[in-house]
């Protein structure tokens, strides 16, 4: 399969066999070549501009990045810019070499890296592939931009926070913006002479972490140039925050490093083209800690240091207990340590069955310790920052302080660590019948390097994935799923985390697939890691339907659909690949059922598949056998959701059998709409309610609706109250039995609602629906621009939300006193309600297709369809707006069953 190339893998044999002999990096080298041959690179012009959209849409608004790229990418014409070719064709020995060189200077570099068996390293840190694009040497780059991130720490210090404004003499360039941190920033133009500049102080030798928060209110970046004492930095990328006039805390800050000897330094700034606004400037105190000696075992420990050791001031734990610290204790409490994600520690403390947290009181320059409940935010966070003669450093994550104590009463106290003495070095012991102190360094690597990896900003889908450079994606870190995966796959790996991506084709239940990140533990154990969640904590993954679960393999997999068939019958896209393996029993209980062939579809096929609706159509999601009793037998499926059973003939997908879902025993139930029985039915929507539950009640339940003469309301009537029974994501009536005519009309909202609703219309007594002025309480929550106007712009999906939790209310100013008849209101919704003047259709399953009812244009919330045939499998489709359709079922009272 090689062809021309065979010479450069035999190259790279002979490199290790003879030239260089290794008989590691051999087995390494042999591994790679003789899993490469279905592996292929995309390259090209076209593959240029794609990557070229990439880093310039870098430069938009994250929230924009999504809409940005496919408009970018869909007008480009990539015909004949594209190239696909098999790497054993074109990898060279000189990238093969470096790839194995790079892995093993990892795998001799960590010792948890050596510590898994060969086999998982070979298959989870040595492969060089990142997706499907070109070649390139990514585990180099990933390390050297992220590799010192190990080994040090971020706390705040006394200086850390550093206002812009403060270091301007010029009024004209200080600007106030709502939300900047101290009601000013500073402007950054193209102009050298208004540079900005500023003192601060190194205080150690080495690297130095800067974090530059900031405004760019134009569309797209601004390229910054930064300076340390004249010396350029770098020339950076600030993205677009959205606008000028607010300071949005969810945008993440420019973030670099810069290797300095300690003293006194002057950062520089200056824009090269467009101006930003600088808010401020963050310098934490960035602490090496070497990794992995600052790691600590989990369990119990007895905390002490040269004054005595750790009790708390009271029998029994209770919220703000003093912690003390004395020479004889008459009882000392044991503190257990909990390992969280970036090398940071809680430390607990246990009482019939009560846990309490040592808490760092985290505002204001408070040296307050106390215990409190154990809720794992930031000032429960601490480190243990190892000491030249031993012992530690306990110093909190939020506030910076150290781990203390008051000479003058014993009790534990946070001191800024410039306070830092003998005194205050602790020494742990390890408290009896501790369990089994081995620590899995592999899980606490992936910990630690979480911190990196949640520098990913999630953008939503794109029209094209695969083909982006690995460089890029460690540059400019945003994307899908899929680039996410890659970039967590590249940081972890160049730091000898063994990583997989899992993945799901399409949920049985939802419109799409997902792919996720999983480290293996040195016992080969798969663990959960999904950006911006602990290291192991389970997601929505955990909680939907998946049906099938696959993990990507750099090794063929022999027991592939791909590699079983070997060519000889047509196959889905989806499974012309031998590089994943099936892992759903990791994940769920899984059956394992043989479906019969009900309808002569087959074209000789081998081969059947379970498909699962997407919300447009039925995707492939997994494959089977046929078998000698007529017919097809699945492995391993997930028994929930509803699987259509079909073949692949001609290119297309053909049922042999009805859809089927699995019932409480998880016994096989078919679905076969009835050609004998039917029945009128009443449809309100066309997905399933997921995103108002019981926490959106409380924001309407209560709320009035008044009408007055006085533009006070200072003579209102209550002419309707919503309901625990009005909470439903649908539009509601409310019928006014007042008869007085109101010229004033308002939604007054309940306490802590912020006035939450979304569209409201009252009705006069001829059942037309009234207008009028917009009024009621000015402004939004956070300057959202979710106003009072929202209410009436006949849009569901939008709503007020007012600036103050409780008081605010919206309504209309009537051109004359009119008398109401009716109120039609909806609260927080998802839009897949029936609305007015929509146009809907409905539609059956019946053995092969769908089949229509017909479309109907909506004049009331409710549809009404008429000898619908029962027993089947429905879809309702807008074809006005919107995507989100789920197929559903009807239960014996006529309510939909969602799929």
């Amino acid at each position: 399969m090689a062809g021309d190339n065979r010479v450069e893998l035999e190259k790279v044999l002979v490199y290790y066999n003879k030239t260089n002999p290794d008989s590691l990096k051999l087995k390494a080298a042999e591994y790679l070549i003789s899993n490469m041959a279905y592996h292929y690179s995309m390259f090209g012009s076209g593959i240029d501009s794609i990557n070229d959209i990439y880093r310039s849409v870098y430069g938009t608004h994250l929230e924009k990045r999504n809409h940005e790229y496919i408009r970018q990418y869909s007008a480009l014409n990539l015909d004949g810019l594209i190239s696909v070719e098999y790497d054993i064709k074109r990898v060279t020995a000189e990238f093969l070499i470096e790839q194995i060189e790079s892995a093993f200077l990892i795998y001799y570099k960590y010792e948890w890296c050596r510590q898994y068996p060969f086999e998982i390293f070979c298959e989870y840190i040595l492969p060089y592939k990142i997706g499907f694009s070109d070649t390139v040497y990514w585990r180099s780059y990933a390390y050297n931009k992220y590799g010192d991130f190990l080994d040090y720490s971020v706390f705040k210090g006394a200086e850390s926070h550093i206002e812009s404004e403060l270091h301007c003499d010029i009024e004209s360039l200080k600007v106030s913006v709502n939300g900047a941190s101290g009601g000013y920033t500073r402007r950054i133009c193209n102009d050298s002479s208004l540079m900005f500049e500023m003192e601060f102080n190194a205080r150690e030798d080495g690297l130095q972490l800067f974090n530059l928060h900031y405004v760019n209110g134009h569309p797209t970046a601004a390229n910054i140039r930064i300076m340390i004492d004249s010396l350029v930095v770098g020339d950076f990328i600030f993205p677009s925050t959205g606008n000028w006039h607010t300071v949005n805390n969810e945008d993440p800050p420019v973030e670099f490093t810069a290797n300095l000897n300690a003293g006194e330094h002057i950062l520089k700034i200056v824009s090269l083209d467009k101006s930003i606004l600088l808010d401020y400037v963050f310098i934490p105190d960035y602490i090496f800690m070497k990794f992995p000696e600052s790691v600590i075992s989990e369990g119990k420990y007895y905390f002490s240091n040269s004054y005595g050791r750790i009790t708390i001031a009271a029998d029994s734990l209770i919220n703000e207990n003093n912690i003390n610290i004395e020479p004889n204790p008459q009882k000392e409490w044991p503190i257990r340590i909990v390992a969280k994600d970036d090398n940071l520690y809680q430390l607990l403390f246990d009482d019939s069955g009560l846990t309490k947290a040592i808490d760092a009181f985290p505002f204001g320059e408070s040296e307050w310790l106390i215990t409190y409940n154990d809720h794992g935010f930031q000032n429960q966070l601490w480190a243990f920052i190892p000491m030249k003669n031993g012992g530690y450093q306990v110093r909190n994550r939020e506030t910076g302080r150290i781990l203390a104590f008051s000479e003058a009463d014993g009790i534990l106290v946070q001191l800024p660590d410039q306070q830092m003495c003998d005194n205050f070095i602790w020494h742990i012991e390890k408290a009896e019948n501790m369990n089994d102190d081995f620590i899995d360094n592999t899980i606490r690597a992936a910990q630690k390097i979480s911190e990196i990896t949640n520098r990913f900003h999630w953008s939503g889908s794109y029209a094209s994935f695969g083909a982006i450079s690995p460089i890029k994606l460690l540059d400019y870190t945003y994307g899908s799923c899929v680039e996410q995966t890659a970039f967590q796959t590249m940081v972890l790996r160049s730091m000898g985390v063994a990583c997989a991506t899992d993945f799901v084709f399409n949920y049985p239940e939802r419109d799409a697939g997902h792919s996720w990140s999983v480290i293996f533990d040195l016992k080969g154990n798969t663990i959960q890691n999904n950006c911006h969640n602990p290291v192991g904590a389970g997601t929505w993954v955990d909680i939907f339907a998946k049906g099938k679960v696959y993990r990507e393999t750099y090794s063929i997999n022999r027991n592939s659909l791909f590699a079983i068939n070997k060519g000889k019958e047509s196959i889905p896209n989806q499974f012309r690949n031998p590089y994943f393996k099936d892992v759903t029993s990791e994940y769920c209980d899984v059956k394992s059922i043989d479906v019969d062939i009900q309808y002569d579809v087959s074209d000789g096929n081998r081969f059947g598949y379970l498909l699962v609706f997407n919300n447009k159509r039925w995707v492939v999601t997994a494959w089977g056998e046929k078998t000698r009793k007529n017919s097809v037998k699945f492995q391993d499926l997930e028994p929930r959701g509803m699987y259509l059973p079909a073949f692949f003939v001609n290119g297309q997908f053909k049922a042999f059998n009805d859809a089927f879902y699995f019932d409480s025993l998880g016994m096989v139930q078919h679905i076969k709409v009835s050609d004998t029985n039917f029945s009128d039915i009443t449809l309100n929507r066309k997905f399933p309610n997921r995103l108002v539950d019981e926490n959106y009640h409380k924001l309407i339940v209560g709320g009035e609706f008044h009408g007055a003469n006085k533009s006070d309301f200072s003579d209102a009537v209550t002419i309707g109250i919503i309901t625990q029974d009005m909470t439903d994501p649908l539009f509601h009536i409310i019928d006014v039995d007042v008869i007085d005519k109101f010229k004033y009309l308002r939604y007054f909202g309940p306490d802590e609602g912020r006035c939450n609703i979304n569209e409201i219309v009252f009705y006069d007594t001829n059942g037309d629906s009234i207008k009028g002025s917009i009024i009621g309480t000015n402004g939004s929550r956070n300057n959202s621009g979710r106003t009072k106007e929202m209410v009436f712009d006949g849009d569901v999906l939008t709503y007020f939300d007012a600036p103050e939790p409780s008081g605010a209310w919206v309504g209309l100013a009537l051109p004359k006193a009119t008398r109401i008849s009716k109120i039609r209101f909806a609260s927080r919704n998802d839009g897949n309600m029936v609305e007015v003047g929509d146009e809907y259709e409905l539609f059956y399953w019946d053995i092969q297709d769908w089949v229509s009812m017909g479309r109907i244009i909506a004049d009331s919330d409710f549809l009404n369809y008429q000898n619908v045939p029962m027993g089947g499998i429905y879809w309702l489709k807008n074809h006005s707006k919107g995507w989100e359709e789920r197929i559903f079922t009807l239960d014996k009272n006529g309510k939909q069953v969602w799929w």
